[in-house]
This record gives C-alpha cells, structure tokens and sequence, in this order.
C-alpha cells in the first residue's frame, strides 16, 4: 500500500477530543492493563473535552527502546499546558517497580525526530485472523538524545541518539483523535509540518524491535504446544484417558458442591440457577456441522442433541502457569458458566471456536446448521458469545441484541436507556486479532441468517447487517502482562457478560456511550494478573471434583450394565 486513505485523515479530523488511551501490556513483567473505549457514532451527551493544554496519557502495549522491549504498564504522558513542557515514557521493571523517562519539549531539546503509523481500520483484507506484526499496528516512534537527565544513557547496549524509542497503541480510532491534537501544539507542530506520517512499506524500520519480540513470543508458543503433544505422546493411553466428559447427568446440588468454595465458578452456576427459575427451557448448543437445507420441504427437524466437551490429563496440565488454554478448557468453562446440563437461557447463546474457525474458512452457509438443526432462532438472543481461536491466541466476539437491529436506524430511540441497542463487543487481551475482520465475518453470518430466517420478505430483502449499521466497541477492558493468560481472560470477559445480561439493557444509551459506562458501572472489570492465576487454580479444582463424580457415575453404570447382562 503506497497511498494512505484520505478516508483516514478525515475520520480524524472529526475527533478533535484529547482522548486518554488507557491500554496496556503483555509480557515476563507484570500489569493490570486497561483500553479506552474506542469512540463510536456521534453521540448526544457528549463527553466533556479536556483543555488541548492538559497532561493526557497513553497506555500502549509495548514500548521498544532501540532493542529493547518493555511490556508491563507501559505509558506515554505529554504535558504542554505547564511552563515546562514534556513527556514522560513509563513501564514497569520486572520487579513490578515503574521506571519512568522524562523528555523535555523545549526547542533544541532531546527531541530529535518524530514519526508514526496509524494502521487503517478496514475489513477489506482476506485475511480474516492476522497475528503478529504487520499493517495493523499502529506506532509512534521518537529518536531521543540519550542524556543523564532523561536516564536513557542507562540502555546504552541496546539504544542510542540514532534508534527509535517506539511506542505500540492498541486502539486506532483514538490515536488518530490524539494525533490531530498534537499537530495543534506549538512545540509539536515542528514535527508536523514535516509529515512524520509513514507508510507501510517503512514500518519496519521503525519496529524491528516489536517484529522480534513478536517472533519470540510465537515461539515460545509453539514451543509449549509441541512438548504439550510430546508429553501426551510419552504418557501414551494414560494421558488419553478421558478424566471428565461435560455436561453428564447429575443433580444440580452435586454441581454446586463441587464448586462450592470457588470464586467466579460457584457465582457463575448460582446465577445460572437463579435465572433458569424464570426462564423457559431449550435445547443446548450442540456443533453439528451438516449441509443446511435448500428449501421448506428439506428442512431438519429441531434437535436438542448436546455438544459434549471430553477433558483428558493433558488438558488439565494446560491449566498449569504459563500455559495455553486450548479450546476443551475454554468450552468447558463456557459449558459450566451457562449452567449445563440442568439450567437453560434462551436468551444466550454460546458457540465453541470451531464456529469462528468454520466460518472464517467456509462462510456462512457452513455453519448455518448449527442453529437451523435445532431451529434456533439468533434474533431472539440478548447476547451470543463466538470465542476466537487463531494462531495460538484468544479473543472474543459478542453479538448483542441483533433481532434490535432496526433500533439503530430509528432516530427517535437513539440514545434511549430503556431502548435495546445491537452492536458488537470485542474483547482482545492483547489485541493482536483484527477486530474488523472478524466482525465483518460475523456481519455475512448475521445477513445470511437474517434471510434463512424471512426476518423480511425476499422481495424487500436487504442486508440489515454491515460496520455503519451495527457498530463495534472495544471497551476498557484489564489486559495480560504475558503471552499465555488470553484463553483465560477470555473465560473471565465471558463470565462478567454473563453476569451483567440479567441486570443491563445494553441499550441505545451504551451505544452512544461507546459501552464505557456499561463496563465501568458493572464493577466486573476491574480483575488483575493475581485473579487470572487463581482462576487457572479453580479451574482445575472444579475439574477434579467434577471428574470424582463423573467417574464414580460411570463405574455406577458399568456394574448397572453388567449385573443386567448376567441376569439377562
């Protein structure tokens, strides 16, 4: 790409606001890292605007200096409203102690050149899951006087006056808002006025620091899950052995007690029951994956077959610290939080990350009997949780309220806090997922349903579903400050929507509120490292007393089974 979007610039230009990014890390130090809500559609209670003088803060995912890459609680703050002007770069050692870098502003000070790339937030690409660097990064990067006074000298193995100190943001649309208030301060506009905007085909230069850190990370990656496939190889058929199949049958109060002086895992299944008392029973999810049929006479019969999740030694290894989730534990958790196999809610619907994976793959079509099989209609459903699994990473999508969907288009209801809202949710603990590119996947998805279903007539039909019509929020979320806790921040997201869906409307007010008073006011969000390492610890308690009960219910069924043989 030669050519940056003009598309780009003006979409900045709109978001005159001074926008604190609060974003953060991930890494072998420490961090309890938080992201801005990206800014939506114009909203009508505007949020107040801070003076363009005032101290504003980044919080970025990463921050290189020279060869160097720090990535817990990394921050960039700039001050031009004092007599002083300046900005300081920060992150935490691996102590946990912050180290912090000041740089004066003044003319002819230690600044000594400034450019950036702000990625461009387009669903155009193939590529639906991208992971690593590349066009979807956005940067700053600085070339600094190394001198006693900003401390920089102390890193004189890995940088000096003629490298970068790059600074990596996660959310785009806000950057852009920061940058057009940069060119408006004097001491910066210097800069500016040299177009320190860079194109695609540069962006290497400026973070190859970034590019190998990344390359590590995948390998460790990697790494873990090939001595994961070798450890089960070396066990042989004792690893294989399935330790829990869920959900069995079992009463509601051995489900309780075995998770009875848990956290989240004793709250999810309380909750769970509460709601069913007032629900109506359906069928569970189930990931049948067969051809959809054509026309009326070919239509499948409903089904309330359950999707069973097997959990052998291996997997319960994977809960281990440093370890990746895979996708049994993950669906297990989701399985347990919705209350399987004894409550129900058909206003939730959760898939497995095959549904992501197949869709993403083979369109919409191939997955369209996941629902149709057991005739479940999406547009009745308050939230639907789609777990993203690619390249050895976790996100997760959540599509809220689609049957609300003409809400959006009708003027009267906007910015109503009684009328639903339907947008989507992106929750990326280290966003490195292109959000774009999966909801435009889950765009087609929602379309196709939309026509399976004759939610309008095929004479007036139309494509109700696209980026202007149903908005995408990355809320101000906590962030890992390493590369192997995603697949449990996305059971925790999961759990805390799960939770609010019983007490939030998700409304057209959220919507123009960019979903950050929804996420603040829930108080679910506000979970560190220390919560994620104990939810790795439950987790697998819960899966031990659980495998106690199921194993001595299919020793139960086997004696059954073979008392009944020989009286036979």
């Amino acid at each position: 790409r030669q050519t940056r979007s003009k598309s780009k610039s003006r979409k900045a230009k709109k978001k005159d606001e001074v926008i604190e990014i609060l974003d953060s890390s991930s890494e072998e130090e420490s961090s309890e890292d938080e992201a801005m809500t990206p800014e939506g559609r114009d909203s009508k209670p505007k949020p107040k605007r801070p003076p363009i003088g005032d101290l504003f803060t980044i919080e970025a995912a990463r921050i290189a200096v020279g060869k160097k890459v720090f990535k817990s609680k990394c921050k960039l703050r700039f001050q031009f409203g004092a007599k002083e002007q300046y900005m300081i770069f920060s992150w935490n050692n691996t102590k946990g102690k912050e180290r912090e870098h000041k740089v004066s502003l003044k003319q002819d000070s230690e600044l000594l050149g400034l450019n950036y790339y702000a990625a461009e937030d387009t669903d155009n690409s193939e590529n639906v899951l991208t992971y690593g660097v590349d066009d979807s990064m956005t940067i700053i990067a600085f070339k600094i006087r190394p001198t006693d006074a900003n401390e920089f000298t102390i890193y004189s193995n890995s940088y000096d006056a003629d490298s970068y100190i790059t600074v990596e943001v996660r959310d785009n649309d806000q950057f852009l808002a920061m940058i057009e208030q940069m060119k408006q301060n004097q001491t910066l506009k210097t800069w500016f006025d040299c177009n320190p905007e860079i194109e695609f085909y540069e962006l290497e230069e400026y973070t190859a620091a970034l590019i190998k850190d990344t390359e590590k990370e995948n390998n460790k990656r990697r790494r873990s899950t090939r001595l994961s496939r070798a450890s089960t190889k070396k066990k042989g058929n004792t690893s294989e052995k399935p330790q829990l199949v869920f959900p069995f049958k079992a009463d509601e109060e051995e489900f309780y007690a075995a998770a009875s002086d848990l956290g989240e895992l004793k709250q999810a299944r309380e909750s769970a029951s509460a709601a069913n008392e007032r629900a109506t029973i359906q069928p569970q999810d189930s990931d049948l994956n067969e051809p959809q049929a054509e026309n009326e006479s070919e239509k499948v019969k409903g089904s309330a077959r359950t999707h069973y999740i097997t959990i052998r030694e291996d997997d319960i290894e994977r809960l281990d610290p440093g370890e990746f989730l895979n996708d049994a534990l993950v669906d297990f958790w989701m399985k347990w939080i919705s209350g399987a196999p004894n409550n129900t809610h058909p206003d939730v619907h959760i898939f497995t990350s095959h549904f992501m994976s197949t869709l993403a793959s083979d369109g919409a079509k191939a997955v369209s009997s996941w629902t149709a099989k057991k005739r479940i209609d999406i547009f009745e459903k308050k939230l639907i949780f789609v777990p993203v699994n690619s390249d050895l990473h976790w996100s997760l999508c959540v599509v809220v309220n689609p049957g609300f969907i003409t809400n959006n288009s009708d003027n009267e209801k906007n910015g109503s806090r009684s009328e639903k809202g339907s947008f989507l949710l992106f929750l990326d603990s280290l966003n490195m997922h292109q959000k774009r590119k999966v909801a435009k996947k889950i765009y087609e998805w929602l379309n196709f349903e939309w026509k399976r279903l004759k939610k309008s007539s095929d004479k007036d039909f139309r494509q109700p579903f696209y980026r202007e019509s149903m908005p995408l929020f990355t809320p101000k979320i906590p962030y890992q400050d390493n590369g192997c806790d995603c697949g449990v921040f996305v059971c925790r997201y999961a759990f805390n929507l799960f939770q609010m869906r019983n007490e939030s409307v998700f409304s057209q007010f959220d919507m123009v509120d960019n979903c950050t008073d929804l996420f603040e006011d829930s108080g679910l969000f506000e979970f560190g490292m220390k919560d994620i390492a104990r939810i790795r610890v439950e987790m697998k308690h819960l899966i031990a007393n659980l495998s106690k009960v199921y194993l001595q219910k299919k020793k139960l069924e086997k004696a059954k089974q073979k008392s009944k043989s020989k009286s036979n």
